[in-house]
């Protein structure tokens, strides 16, 4: 969910979520399209990480391989509850990782380029 409201944030900053050009952006059905399921955490116990895998980041993907990322998260900045299909429901606590909590991690972007809302256009982020 941080990842999804980075990105709006971004947007937000460049102009993209206003009339300047040209887009009429309902940002609670964008938000709610886009949110990331608290219960759909997978567990890799070996490396205390859970994570999900193929978040699609856009709302009309042009290649859903392509245009997904993955989510990574150290398992000392979650509170799990194992659900019966493999997966967990997490909530967010403030845990600490070498210097870092949950509030204050860094985090990074693999990709340069997405479009979120128009993925014809060549507005991109």
């Amino acid at each position: 969910m941080i990842a999804i409201l980075t990105l709006l944030v971004a947007a937000s900053e460049m102009g993209l979520l206003t009339d300047t050009n040209h887009y009429n952006v309902n940002l609670t059905a964008l938000n709610d399209e886009l949110t990331l399921n608290m219960s759909n955490w997978k567990y890799d116990e070996e490396n205390n990480i859970y994570y999900q895998i193929g978040l699609v980041y856009c709302t009309e993907p042009e290649a859903t391989e392509y245009e997904s990322l993955g989510i990574y998260v150290p398992g000392d900045y979650f509170n799990s509850e194992r659900n019966g299909n493999g997966t967990y429901t997490c909530t967010v606590i403030d845990g600490h990782v070498g210097n870092y909590s949950a509030s204050n991690a860094p985090y990074c972007n693999a990709y340069q380029h997405c479009r979120i809302f128009c993925p014809k256009s060549s507005n991109k982020i």
